[in-house]
Formats: C-alpha cells, structure tokens, sequence
C-alpha cells in the first residue's frame, strides 16, 4: 500500500518516546503499542484527559472536589462501563492510525482495545489523583 500525505504527516506528529531500538518485542501486540500506541497517547494526552473531565462537568459531578478514592473508581468504572465515553477517547486514539497502523488494527482489534484501555486507565489516575505528600 502507498504511504499517503496524511499518513507521513501522522507519523510525524507523533512524539518520540524513550524506547531501546535493539528492544525486542514478545509479539506484534507488543511491538504495536510502544511504537504506535505509547506516542500517539502521549500526543494525545491533555485531549483525553479534557475528554475525561467533560464527561463529569456534563453530568454536573465535581470531579475536583471528590476524594482519590472516588476518582479512582469513577476511572476505572467508566473506563469499563461508560461505552460513548469509550468510543470518544477510542476514536480520539484511532484517529491518529496510520493505513498500515489501521490495517494492524482491524486484524487484532480486540487485543489493542485491551491494551488502550489499560494504558488510559493507568494514565488518567497517574495524572488526575493528586497524591497527598506529607
């Protein structure tokens, strides 16, 4: 297949992640998320979150205001069971995909989706949960 404009200007976008090149990877899973995924959610990074806290500002929840231990569940539970917000932050990262990166996709889509989601999940709670430092 022909690397189109959109795909070169894609790949460009993205930012570099620190990652060994003589690292070898498990299987074509792995490989996909830290040279596709990693970048690309990095890149996408404050969108997602604002993405995020837009789905409690709407339901008038107060996310700054609740507990870590609250936010965590509210994190995990919506990241499992709130399916449009899931499309939402989903379609926020495939939008990003290369031909080739959708292609990979579509053939293994349901291992990817895992993975998005549990690197989403660790990345919202790493960033939305303000640690109390004594």
């Amino acid at each position: 297949m022909k690397t189109s404009l959109r795909d070169k200007n894609i790949v460009l976008l993205r930012p570099k992640v620190n990652s060994n090149k003589n690292i070898s990877y498990k299987n074509d899973i792995e490989k996909f998320q830290n040279i596709v995924l990693r970048p690309i959610l990095k890149f996408q990074n404050d969108l997602l979150v604002e993405l995020f806290i837009f789905e409690f500002e709407k339901t008038k929840t107060k996310f700054d205001l609740i507990n870590n231990e609250q936010k965590i569940k509210l994190i995990i539970n919506n990241l499992k069971y709130n399916n449009k917000l899931k499309q939402i932050l989903l379609g926020s990262i495939i939008g990003m995909f290369s031909n080739n990166n959708l292609t990979f996709y579509k053939a293994n889509y349901s291992k990817i989706n895992k993975r998005i989601f549990s690197m989403l999940n660790d990345r919202l709670i790493d960033q939305l949960i303000k640690l109390d430092v004594v």
